[in-house]
């Protein structure tokens, strides 16, 4: 049972300073930046400002610090057909958005400002979808993961509960879910990028609303039983005690109940309790579930709490509780009872409403507990959820996030092509084009991935960029940069003065996940995959150093060289091998003579391992904490790793430090056999 006692003040409070989304009122709004008129005729329904155009509704904005906003298909009997000019414009908190199929036009700068819109759940298909007028200025629509079928229906029922069969055939207790709220870790992931509530519950209180929500959606077809266990076609076949990725669903639907959504329309404070059953009432006549949300009273001990259940079924006749008389009864699932007992439904006087209880919960009108909300709106209660629709494809290819830090000078973005090792600029970019979030000091470019793009300042500044492109992501690190390109085949260049630098990219060998080169005293420097390795260009190849990797195994290699081209490449057995083409002919015949020897700890190659090694890495640690570069070479920072976990950190330097004092002390220990006594 869901145990967390709450004072009736607090909880006061706490509802009080939500705003107030209420099914039953339509209240008139005035709208900033709007003429008289329009304003005059602008009303809000939910978390959305619309207004009557003789035979549709136009959705003219949200109320204020709106971050997720359901848009209704139909207001008061009107088809929701139009997103007017401007409607959500510079609304800096908007994260996501689920829109109806019958929306069939969106005006120009509807969204325009709106950089941090990354989800929109769409009601329709695809092809409906790209069906849609997008006026000008809705450049952030482009990169959005857009969910088209948004809670289309998985498996075909008549959305009705079936006991012995959507309920869950275990308890709601310590014993099935442990004492933590078990998330997986990419489910834990998709609950943070939608700015989901993440510390509530922190310690296990209970997971009714996730358990209740489930069987919602499971009666909808929406949630699929073989897809959390092969042999299962019912949530009660599910087995007992349940798997993790069982706990991992439960607890992932309970955890959505702390989306702005949800939140809003769960806390319908204003109501009174006769008025909730009312809608219940309605709610049931067509036999589909209800999500209900009370305040029971478990005692002196255990105080007041909230519980979650899941009404089903209306009957009629004679009820005795307590000594008082109801005619009517609400069949529910309780999740901390399966064997569903009569004491867990709810029992009311169909000719007065504010005569009800609910025994096992409590909950006697007028004397303990009551009722918090009812909920039905599958839009609501499964927003953010896991069985939401079929990501776009168009969307989830086409879209390019490039992130780093704000650049801190003028700057210009083009297209760019390149061919034969070189590049030009296709088209420049407008402002209007490039949607950027500015968080923390951090930039975020959004760019579409078919293109190769040129990046170029004012003057040189340190960039820090990261490129997912899907084929060959990349990270571009330049101290003083001027400028950047960067293509979706496999092609960095950077421009600048005197540059320390470092690209990492994507590798197609099958033996090897990813290359790095780093450098420094450049300025310019180029590196393009090919079918059999990468040719690297750069006016400095001095003092080159290289890390080939896959998952599990890393080389490290140097070299030095006058000439300005060489050709990369690795062996099935790791050797790194360098080739330069010293006539420019695109044949590279000289070979370069490559170093992969370097000793764990000695950092400065010295053939010493002491206290200087563990300084240089202390510092180093220091700065890739700061998040700068370590300032080592690569060849430096693969003798600095003496935990060899593909971390320079502090706990490295520790490590060198102990094994030189010991040296002082007279050990005669190797170095590798050092760490293999203490690690």
């Amino acid at each position: 049972m869901h145990r967390k006692t709450i004072s009736v003040i607090v909880s006061c409070a706490i509802l009080l300073s939500a705003i107030p989304l209420q099914d039953v009122s339509k209240l008139q709004t005035f709208a900033a930046g709007t003429d008289t008129e329009a304003a005059e005729n602008e009303s809000t329904y939910e978390s959305v400002r619309y207004r009557i155009c003789s035979d549709h509704i136009e959705i003219t904005g949200c109320v204020p610090r709106t971050r997720g906003m359901v848009i209704p298909a139909e207001i008061d009997g009107l088809p929701v057909t139009t997103i007017r000019e401007g409607a959500f414009q510079e609304n800096a908190m908007f994260d996501s958005l689920m829109i109806p199929e019958s929306v069939v036009e969106i005006k120009a700068n509807a969204f325009a400002g709106c950089d941090v819109l990354n989800t929109i759940y769409y009601k329709g298909s695809a092809a409906q979808w790209d069906a849609i007028t997008v006026e000008d200025g809705n450049q952030r629509l482009r990169f959005a993961d857009i969910y088209c079928d948004y809670n289309k229906p998985v498996v075909e029922r008549e959305n009705v509960f079936v006991p012995g069969k959507d309920n869950w055939c275990f308890r709601n207790s310590h014993e099935n879910f442990g004492n933590g709220f078990y998330v997986m870790t990419e489910e834990h992931s998709a609950l943070a990028s939608e700015r989901i509530k993440l510390s509530a519950g922190t310690v296990w209180e209970g997971s009714c609303y996730g358990m209740a929500v489930t069987t919602v959606l499971a009666c909808a077809g929406l949630l699929d039983p073989a897809s959390l266990q092969a042999d299962a076609s019912s949530l009660y076949e599910i087995d007992a005690p349940p798997e993790l990725n069982v706990l991992s669903t439960i607890n992932y639907y309970f955890r959505t109940q702390f989306s702005e959504p949800q939140y809003l329309r769960k806390n319908q404070f204003f109501e009174s309790s006769a008025m909730k059953i009312q809608r219940l009432l309605d709610y049931l006549a067509d036999d589909s579930p209800v999500l209900l949300s009370i305040n029971g009273y478990w005692g002196e001990v255990d105080g007041y709490a909230n519980h979650s259940v899941v009404a089903y079924d209306v009957v009629y006749g004679s009820y005795e509780w307590d000594g008082i008389t109801y005619d009517g009864k609400v069949l529910i699932y309780d999740n901390n009872y399966p064997e569903l007992p009569d004491e867990c439904c709810l029992y009311f006087n169909s000719d007065d409403l504010t005569s009800y209880t609910l025994p096992q919960c409590g909950i006697i009108s007028g004397k303990h507990g009551g009722i918090l909300s009812v909920m039905e709106d599958i839009d609501i209660l499964n927003y953010h959820g896991l069985y939401c629709g079929n990501l776009h494809a168009d969307s989830a290819s086409n879209h390019l996030i490039v992130s780093g830090d704000m650049i801190s000078v003028p700057y210009s973005l083009h297209t760019a092509v390149v061919q034969d090792q070189n590049w030009s600029i296709s088209e420049t970019l407008d402002e209007k084009a490039i949607t950027y979030v500015s968080q923390k000091g951090k930039m975020q470019l959004a760019l579409e991935s078919k293109n190769g793009y040129a990046l170029q300042m004012e003057s040189p500044v340190l960039l820090d960029l990261t490129v997912p492109y899907e084929a060959s992501p990349m990270q571009i690190y330049a101290d003083s940069a001027a400028q950047a390109v960067f293509t979706p085949n496999g092609y960095a260049q950077l421009g600048g003065t005197d540059m320390e630098f470092c690209i990492t990219m994507a590798s197609e060998s099958e033996m090897w996940e990813q290359i790095s080169v780093k450098g420094s005293g450049a300025d310019s420097v180029m590196i393009e995959q090919t079918e059999n390795g990468w040719i690297l260009r750069s006016d400095n190849l001095h003092a080159v150093s290289l890390r080939v990797k896959d998952s599990d195994t890393a080389v490290h290699g140097a070299f030095s060289t006058d000439h300005t081209k060489v050709f990369l490449s690795v062996s099935e057995s790791g050797e790194i091998n360098a080739f330069a083409d010293m006539d420019n002919d695109g044949s590279y015949e000289t070979d370069v003579p490559v170093n992969m020897d370097y000793v764990l700890g000695d950092v400065n190659n010295d053939g010493e391992i002491d206290a200087v090694d563990a300084a240089i890495v202390l510092t180093a640690a220091s700065a890739v904490g700061a998040g700068r570069d370590s300032g080592l070479s690569l060849m430096q920072e693969a003798a600095a790793d003496v935990k060899q976990n593909s971390t320079v950190n502090a706990y490295d330097a520790s490590y060198i430090l102990s094994y030189s004092a010991k040296r002082g002390a007279g050990s005669e220990l190797t170095f590798e056999e050092y760490m293999d006594s203490v690690y």
